[in-house]
């Protein structure tokens, strides 16, 4: 977006677009609603066909997390129900909930006051809510892309005032429609015949903001295959579901035999050969995983010890495998 918008000429330069930024509200002046934004230079917009009265444009990133795998009838459609997600993480952000407080004014302003602190000084604020596979929230892709007109704003509770104010002015022609558009149009009208990009891939502005968009949709979706193939192979995570965290895990890539901290344990009574032909004995010797991963024993006379002595091993592997065990 450093890019695109001085592109589509709301703003001069690349120095105009910021992330993080601080002192948007002079009551709270370290807190930072946006997580990038672009000041409007009002000069340079008048060339548009849609120009804006504010003095800033933000957006707050949020990625919303699936339906749960159990309700059959929000899965049934997918497509509908991303949507329906999408805008009530909007909502969320309109409304603010909670508190904002800065130690350094000790003013506290609830989420609703701070929506209203926004307003006074003509910021527009866009929530951009996006699901898992990249799709962008009703409201920031009219803004962002411009493929689709705005959405009606949504109806809020009457102690939510200023939420229903931003959410009008999101929806409204105060603010920009289709950012990428517009540097689109723009550019061609300058520039006809130069590629914006560095192949004929990317020839207009369009184009090569998609692409960059999906380049980084693509790379934080690796990023999380990757970081959660590495805690599956780490025999020591939990769960970061609380309701699994008590469970033990059922199955796990195989430990390495010649770690004795990780693979098995023995009892600390003597192990005494088994014979196959008295079914009565079968129960009587079993050699119990500790490795988290695969179960642990609550028996407390299983302690750390060296792998089964070779005098007994074959014993031992022959009553788990003979007829009639319960082996897991």
């Amino acid at each position: 977006m450093r890019r695109i918008c001085p592109t589509a000429k709301y703003c001069t330069s690349a120095d105009n677009v910021h992330t993080e930024d601080k002192n948007k509200v002079k009551d709270v002046p370290y807190k930072r609603p946006f997580d990038w934004s672009f000041e409007i230079n009002h000069i340079k917009s008048t060339e548009l066909s849609r120009s804006t009265p504010l003095t800033e444009v933000g957006f707050d990133v949020t990625v919303i997390s699936p339906s749960t795998p159990d309700d059959l009838q929000e899965n049934a459609c997918p497509y509908n129900n991303s949507i329906s997600l999408l805008e009530e993480g909007e909502r969320k952000k309109f409304e603010r909930n909670g508190a904002d407080s800065d130690k350094s004014t000790g003013v506290t302003l609830t989420g609703d006051q701070f929506m209203g602190k926004l307003l006074d000084t003509n910021r527009g604020f866009i929530p951009q809510s996006m699901d898992r596979w990249g799709n962008l929230g009703p409201v920031s892709r009219s803004v962002i892309i411009g493929d689709k007109l705005p959405p009606k704003p949504l109806v809020y509770d009457d102690y939510k005032p200023n939420a229903r104010k931003m959410n009008e002015l999101a929806c409204s022609r105060r603010v920009p429609f289709g950012i990428i558009k517009s540097a689109n149009k723009c550019w061609m009208n300058s520039n006809p015949n130069t590629w914006y990009g560095e192949s004929y891939m990317d020839q207009n502005p369009q184009s090569w903001a998609l692409q960059q968009l999906g380049l980084g949709f693509t790379l934080a979706i690796v990023k999380h295959i990757i970081a959660a193939d590495n805690r599956i192979q780490d025999i020591t995570s939990k769960s970061i579901y609380k309701k699994r965290q008590h469970r033990q895990r059922a199955s796990v890539i195989p430990s390495d035999p010649s770690d004795t901290s990780t693979y098995w344990r023995k009892r600390v009574i003597p192990v005494t050969p088994v014979d196959t032909s008295d079914v009565s004995q079968l129960t009587n010797n079993r050699v119990e995983p500790v490795n988290d991963a695969i179960g642990t024993s609550n028996d407390e006379s299983i302690t750390n010890s060296p792998l089964l002595s070779e005098t007994n091993t074959q014993d031992t592997y022959r009553d788990l495998s003979a007829p009639g065990c319960d082996v897991e």
